[in-house]
C-alpha cells in the first residue's frame, strides 16, 4: 500500500467504511514501523476527540491543509489530492491541525527555534545571517538547526542564503525542494500547480517529488510541473516585484552598462571604447533583456550582437557592441 493512504483509510476506519481488505492494508502498515504507530494513535484520537463537547476552533481549513501538504514534501512523503466524501468538519480540522503539530515536531524538534515570516516583507535578516524577501500572501517558516537549516514556503520569495559548509539550507515547498550552501535565487509558486526556481548568484539543487533533480547555477531557471523537471537560461533580472526602477539622467553609457550586469545575467565586450562616454537618460523597469537592448540601440547610434554560447560561458549571455555612438 502506497503511503500516502494512511490519511484516506484511517478517516474511512472512523466511519467504519473500511473493507476487510483495507483493514488488512492499515493493520500492515500500521505495524511496519513505530512512526506509523504513533501517527495512527494521534489520528484516532483527533476523531474521538469530536465525540466530546468541545469549543470552536478558529481554524482556515484550506490554509491548514496547505501547509500540511508542504509539510509532508519536506518529510518526502509522497502526496496527493485526497477527496473527502461525508466526513464530518469538525474532525477533518482537528485531523489536519493534528497532522500540521505532528508534522511540524518532526520537522522542528523541540527546543529549536521556528520562525515564520509572512509577505509583503523585505530585507529580513534571519539568524543565521541569510535575506529574504517574500511577496504579498507568502508564507516562509525557518529553523536553524544543529546540523541543517530548514525551511518551508508557500508564496514567491527572493533568498540570499549565509554560507556555512556544516549546515545545508533546505527549502521544501509543495512541489519540490531546493537544497544550497550559500547563494541568491528566487521560488516562485503562484503559477497553478506548478514551481520556478531562478538562481542570480552560487548554485543550487533543485529536486521533485519524483526523486529528479537538477543544479542551477547563475542566470539558470529550473521548472517543475508534475513529473516535469526542467532547466533553462533566465534572460531577465529576479524577484522584479521587490525592486524600485533604475533611474538614469544623463548618465554615461559605460555606467548604465555596468548596473546592467549586476542585474542581467549577461556581458559585453565593447569594439569602440568611446562609446561608453555617450550620456543618457533612461528609467530602467527591468524588461527581457531582447527588449532592453531594443530601447538602447534606440536612443543611440549602437548596435549589439548576441555571440555564440560556449561552455564557459554557460549562464550568461555575451553581446559584443558596435557603432558610432554619440558622434
Amino acid at each position: 500500500m502506497e503511503d500516502d493512504r494512511f490519511l484516506e483509510l484511517l478517516l474511512r476506519e472512523a466511519e467504519s467504511l473500511l473493507t476487510q481488505e483495507e483493514k488488512q492494508q492499515l493493520h500492515a502498515w500500521i505495524e511496519a514501523s513505530d512512526t506509523n504507530r504513533t501517527l495512527a494513535e494521534k489520528v484516532r484520537n483527533s476523531w474521538e476527540s469530536t465525540r466530546r463537547p468541545m469549543k470552536e476552533i478558529p481554524v482556515d481549513l484550506d490554509q491548514e491543509y496547505e501547509r500540511l501538504t508542504v509539510k509532508i514534501r519536506s518529510l518526502k512523503t509522497p502526496v496527493r489530492s485526497l477527496h473527502f466524501k461525508g466526513w464530518q468538519i469538525a474532525a477533518t480540522i482537528l485531523l489536519l491541525v493534528g497532522f500540521v503539530w505532528y508534522s511540524s515536531d518532526m520537522f522542528f524538534n523541540s527546543g529549536r527555534k521556528m520562525e515564520i515570516f509572512r509577505g509583503p516583507l523585505a530585507n529580513q535578516v534571519l539568524d543565521d545571517g541569510s535575506i529574504i524577501w517574500l511577496s504579498e500572501n507568502s508564507v516562509f517558516e525557518f529553523a536553524n538547526q544543529v546540523d541543517a537549516r530548514k525551511a518551508t514556503l508557500t508564496g514567491k520569495g527572493y533568498f540570499e542564503i549565509a554560507q556555512d559548509l556544516t549546515k545545508p539550507f533546505e527549502i521544501s515547498t509543495l512541489l519540490g525542494q531546493v537544497t544550497v550552501l550559500g547563494t541568491a535565487f528566487e521560488i516562485d509558486m503562484t503559477m497553478n500547480n506548478a514551481m520556478t526556481v531562478s538562481v542570480s548568484e552560487g548554485k543550487v539543487r533543485l529536486s521533485n517529488s519524483f526523486d529528479q533533480t537538477v543544479e542551477l547555477i547563475r542566470g539558470e531557471k529550473g521548472f517543475i510541473s508534475g513529473a516535469t523537471l526542467q532547466k533553462s537560461i533566465e534572460y531577465k533580472p529576479l524577484a522584479v516585484w521587490r525592486l524600485e526602477p533604475l533611474t538614469f539622467n544623463q548618465e554615461t553609457l559605460g555606467v548604465i552598462l555596468e548596473q546592467i550586469k549586476l542585474y542581467y545575467p549577461v556581458n559585453f565586450e565593447i569594439e569602440n571604447s568611446t562609446i561608453l562616454q555617450c550620456k543618457l537618460s533612461l528609467t530602467l523597469t527591468y524588461p527581457d533583456i531582447e527588449d532592453l537592448i531594443s530601447i538602447l540601440e534606440t536612443l543611440i547610434d549602437i548596435r549589439f550582437v548576441k555571440k555564440e554560447e560556449t561552455a564557459q560561458d554557460a549562464g550568461q549571455l555575451q553581446f559584443t557592441i558596435s557603432g558610432e555612438g554619440c558622434n
